[in-house]
């Protein structure tokens, strides 16, 4: 425990600052719930366009089953983003539609510091869909953990209740995440060594407001989320059950890891 606690204030810090200060592709966006490393990536034909009027893409970033990510400047303010965007082909599958639509939806209904932040969302005049949103620096919890290994309790108390700032804000708002795991939370250094957590990819959350499209995207007997995460209720597919304890569940599993 004490080893991790000086790494994450030793040699993790220099480098986010490093990172926050040359622009360094080392934290890649996984604000958005899509990564791969940089090296494993090629460019494709989105790169170098102005992307619907007001994004200049200048990288791709990270790549899913749903679509790429990219580094865009906004324009005109040539402000750092990332830029989700829907492959084409999926634009008539109206279930990955729907749910892209409402990850976008429970993101913008947040306010919490500790939940990534959605600056815009759209459909480009090609007609895919796309969101944008803050582009952070420094590295997922997953990636902390694997590099300096098992944090001290006070470390771990001090990530977590960020955390929970983020999830009490979503489930006071109807909105359970069901994907809490350490690839979702997202560690940078904000103030010099203090760590600051934001909670990411809300593309399996459950949003009360939308009780009939949840429904639709959620069939009876559909388990989502992570299985090493998952509360029994979300295992046993129980959609009735699962609330705000089945993220609670999810954080315990990350505080003993």
């Amino acid at each position: 425990g004490a080893s991790g606690e000086s790494l994450l204030k030793a040699p993790a810090l220099p480098q986010a600052v490093e990172d926050r200060q040359s622009g360094g592709m080392n934290a890649v966006i996984a604000a958005t719930g899509v990564y791969a490393p940089p090296d494993s990536i090629t460019n494709d034909e989105l790169v170098g366009r102005i992307y619907d009027g007001r994004y200049r893409i200048t990288e791709l970033v990270g790549s899913g089953g749903c679509g790429g990510v990219y580094l865009a400047q906004q324009q005109p303010l040539e402000r750092a983003v990332a830029l989700k965007v829907l492959r084409p082909e999926l634009a008539a599958n109206a279930t990955v539609v729907l749910r892209f639509q409402q990850e976008a939806r429970a993101i913008a209904a947040l306010s919490s510091p500790h939940t990534v932040r959605l600056i815009d969302f759209g459909v480009a005049e090609d007609g895919q869909l796309y969101m944008v949103m803050e582009y952070l620096r420094g590295e997922s919890l997953r990636d902390l953990i694997s590099r300096v290994g098992p944090l001290s309790p006070a470390t771990t108390v001090r990530l977590l209740s960020q955390v929970a700032d983020s999830l009490s804000e979503a489930h006071t708002r109807g909105i359970i995440h069901r994907d809490i795991k350490p690839e979702n939370l997202f560690v940078s250094w904000l103030h010099q060594d203090q760590p600051h957590v934001r909670v990411l990819d809300f593309g399996v959350a459950r949003v009360a407001g939308d009780a009939g499209l949840s429904l639709s995207l959620t069939a009876t007997g559909t388990m989502l989320g992570s299985p090493a995460y998952m509360a029994p209720e979300q295992a046993l597919a129980d959609q009735a059950k699962i609330g705000p304890a089945t993220d609670v569940y999810a954080m315990g599993v990350v505080a003993f890891e």
